[in-house]
């Protein structure tokens, strides 16, 4: 046990793949004694007396799943993690990228991850079932989803003679707001593949949207368009919603009260201040994206002010309020998708944001 510690202190630390080397010889690798005297591992006098990394000596891994590839919209998180916020803050963070074939909730349950970038129905849901999980923070004051349309369209209810291309984490979580906000059915929707084509070459179709993402997309191929909104509308949800499980809140609270804390900090130094080391390690991590589509969604972000707006002006980037749960949960149970919207009451916390707001 003292020299698996020892590995830990005096590995280096691999910025390319961002993670401590030590773990591909922990996980199977063999060392020779040679290589133990080079690192200085022979006893546990030179491990304990010797620690030569960033973070603290035995500090566990944090980890964050995110609700995607590597995007501007996690920005705050890659620029706390490369600015070296967190290493200052005594964790080791590390983030992995959520992808479609991976589960997310799951993977937070079982407790291979410490905490994931969720979505406010999908905790509710969860906790309708009486699953142990929890929103501890909010990034976005307003949901950043919308439709695309052509630019005929005037108003999202004139869509409802289109073809809406969804995908089905969509179809799950304000599909069946939508079809009861703007009178759509269940016959205009076709499957949406994260493909523009469609769209570009059928002036019936419309499609489901990031504010971040197919807009960028669309204005690098000079297409027009009509992004709408669904907050416009009434879609009452934050997003970028940060979800733990109830065992952290308890056992791990230190360490998620710093992570938030220093996480928001991060946003606020990528949205207002050099985003550089955060764009560099989102298009390193995501091969996917450029300098231009990563420059067009963060201004996204900035012209939306939807860090900052709201309730964040005054409570600082985070921050949630019980109103908001409660309309997000009628609203659930308005469109039949929880039985009782009292479940709200367990579905979030605010005791772990920063004791100081995190403002401008």
């Amino acid at each position: 046990m003292t020299l698996s510690r020892c590995f830990l202190l005096f590995i280096r630390y691999d910025n390319a793949a961002h993670a401590w080397q030590v773990k591909k010889i922990v996980y199977g690798q063999k060392i020779s004694r040679r290589a133990l005297v080079m690192t200085g591992c022979m006893g546990a006098g030179a491990a304990l007396a010797m620690p030569c990394i960033g973070a603290r000596a035995g500090t566990r891994p944090f980890t964050l799943m995110t609700n995607w590839y590597a995007q501007p919209d996690q920005g705050g998180f890659y620029q706390a993690r490369e600015t070296g916020l967190y290493r200052r803050a005594g964790l080791d963070v590390q983030i992995r990228s959520g992808t479609p074939q991976l589960n997310a909730p799951q993977m937070l349950l079982s407790g291979a991850v410490d905490a994931i970038i969720g979505f406010d129905t999908q905790v509710i849901l969860q906790r309708a079932k009486g699953l142990p999980v929890k929103a501890v923070a909010a990034i976005f004051q307003q949901d950043l989803e919308g439709l695309i349309a052509h630019t005929d369209v005037n108003h999202p209810e004139e869509l409802r003679t289109r073809t809406l291309l969804l995908a089905p984490s969509s179809m799950a979580a304000y599909w069946p707001w939508m079809k009861q906000r703007f009178g759509f059915s269940d016959n205009q929707v076709r499957p949406y593949a994260y493909n523009l084509q469609p769209f570009v070459i059928d002036p019936s179709v419309a499609i489901q949207a990031i504010l971040t993402a197919e807009p960028c997309d669309l204005q690098r191929r000079n297409v027009p368009f009509r992004f709408f909104t669904l907050a416009d509308y009434g879609y009452p949800p934050y997003s970028g919603t940060i979800v733990t499980r109830d065992d952290t809140l308890t056992q791990d609270a230190g360490r998620l009260r710093a992570f938030l804390k220093v996480s928001m900090e991060g946003y606020r130094d990528y949205l207002l201040g050099d985003p550089t080391p955060g764009n560099n390690a989102i298009m390193r991590e995501n091969r996917l994206l450029d300098a231009t589509h990563v420059a067009c969604a963060r201004d996204a972000l900035r012209r939306s002010n939807a860090c900052f707006s709201g309730d964040a002006v005054q409570g600082g980037l985070g921050i949630m309020t019980a109103a908001r749960w409660q309309a997000t949960a009628r609203m659930m149970a308005d469109t039949g998708q929880i039985a009782d919207a009292a479940v709200w009451k367990e579905a979030f916390t605010t005791e772990f944001l920063p004791t100081t707001p995190v403002v401008p």
